[in-house]
């Protein structure tokens, strides 16, 4: 079973629909269905709405507590640029909430109750800090140390830790986001080249760790 969070769009899509052409039961959160509503053709898909902005609390996925082998992956994120600028107070708990918080509940959830595997798509930006990204860069920062504060907890128990950290991914946000020209946002990581490597990390066998794997495209060398 996986639990797989931003799957309405971009690279959470393609992670979902590669799980679910390949047989897997997926659970997929996510404010809205989004291009989700596709997946309607497949009984191996359920769709839970959360705002991960406002709401962390999962009680909805209680019923999956007494079951075995989950697998998580971290994909949903809020993005923001912010110039020369850092944002106000409320704008940066609803960025912490999206890309830290929400994800540490969401594991704390199922860590000692059946959890096999957590898959954090994180960012290069939890490794290197961005200009201009001030909130995006921390909140990433945060999660990556709370990946790999979670993987030395893991060892001995029942579960292990991936954590990936992208550069450029070429999805539906540059289509809002003013600060790059689209040709080179289109020379970006295709979703689904990316999705099909994470498939393949996640096949690998139990106890396998990922410390953090740097995956850029050209722009980002």
């Amino acid at each position: 079973m996986y639990i797989i969070t931003g799957c309405s769009s971009g690279l959470g899509y393609s992670i979902t629909e590669q799980l679910l052409k390949k047989g897997f039961n997926v659970i997929g959160v996510s404010r809205s269905v989004g291009k989700c509503i596709s997946f309607n053709q497949f009984d191996n898909f359920t769709h839970f709405s959360f705002d991960l902005a406002e709401e962390l609390d999962f009680t909805a996925l209680d019923y999956l507590l007494d079951c075995d082998e989950i697998q998580i992956i971290i994909n949903a994120a809020q993005f923001q640029f912010e110039g020369d600028e850092c944002l106000d107070l409320d704008r940066s708990k609803s960025i912490f909430n999206v890309n830290y918080f929400s994800a540490v509940a969401l594991v704390e959830k199922f860590k000692d109750r059946g959890l096999k595997r957590v898959l954090f798509v994180n960012s290069v930006a939890g490794i290197d800090s961005q200009n201009g990204q001030f909130q995006y860069s921390a909140s990433k920062h945060a999660l990556q140390s709370y990946s790999e504060t979670l993987a030395k907890y893991s060892v001995g128990k029942n579960f292990d830790v991936m954590s990936i950290n992208p550069g450029g991914i070429n999805s539906e946000l540059w289509e809002n986001v003013d600060i790059l020209k689209k040709d080179v946002t289109d020379g970006f990581i295709p979703p689904n080249e990316l999705a099909s490597l994470i498939c393949k990390f996640l096949e690998l066998s139990e106890n396998i760790y990922i410390k953090s794997a740097i995956i850029l495209p050209e722009h980002d060398v």
